[in-house]
């Protein structure tokens, strides 16, 4: 089985990461069928370094 090529960039250095997560509402009550909330705690990491790049906050409703 042949290798897989890497891309090699002499003028980029690769040394972050990238995490994505979704917050979904759902109703155990009825078998985790999707239902809609209201997002009423939310608390983001303070650490030097770190983005957090979101499209809600606190007291809004998810789906």
């Amino acid at each position: 089985m042949p290798q897989k090529e890497v891309y090699q960039n002499p003028f980029l250095e690769y040394d972050r990461h990238a995490i994505e997560a979704r917050i979904c509402a759902e109703d155990p009550r009825r078998g985790w069928l999707p239902a809609t909330g209201r997002l009423r705690h939310l608390r983001w990491p303070a650490l030097p370094g770190v983005r957090i790049d979101t499209g809600f906050r606190r007291g809004d409703e998810i789906s």
